[in-house]
C-alpha cells in the first residue's frame, strides 16, 4: 500500500477516499448547520491483523468531533481477514437494524471500495 500510484501512494489514496466519503455524508446529513443522525461508522484498517480503528460503531458526529483516523500501511496485506471482520460487524447489527438497513450498509461500503479501486488503476 505504500507503492507509488500515479503521484502518490495507494495508501494515501485510500485515506483520501475515506475522507471523500465522510465529507459526502456530512453534507447529506446537515441541517440548519448541525449534523443530523442519519449515518452511523465503522471503519476497519487490516494489514497482517485487523484493526477496528473506531472501536465498532460511532455516529458521524461524533467521529467529526474527533477526527477521522489516518491509515497507514504496515505489513502484509490479509484481505480476506479485513471483510471477515466487516461481515462479523454487519452480521451483528443485523439483529438491530434489520435486514434492508444491512444490504444498504454493505452497498455503501462496496462503493466505497469501488471508488478506491477506481482510482488506483491506472
Amino acid at each position: 500500500m505504500n507503492d507509488p500510484c500515479g503521484k502518490t501512494t495507494k495508501i494515501d489514496l485510500v485515506n483520501g477516499a475515506l475522507r471523500e466519503a465522510v465529507q459526502d455524508m456530512v453534507r447529506r446529513s446537515m441541517s440548519n448547520g448541525v449534523i443530523q443522525p442519519r449515518y452511523t461508522v465503522a471503519i476497519f484498517a487490516y494489514s497482517s491483523k485487523v484493526l477496528d480503528l473506531l472501536s465498532g460503531w460511532c455516529d458521524l458526529a461524533d467521529l467529526v468531533k474527533s477526527g477521522l483516523p489516518t491509515i497507514s500501511a504496515d505489513g502484509e496485506t490479509d484481505t480476506e481477514a479485513g471483510f471477515s471482520a466487516v461481515e462479523t460487524l454487519l452480521q451483528q447489527m443485523r439483529w438491530v437494524l434489520g435486514k434492508e438497513s444491512i444490504d444498504g450498509v454493505a452497498a455503501v461500503a462496496m462503493r466505497l471500495c469501488a471508488h478506491v479501486a477506481e482510482k488506483a488503476l491506472p
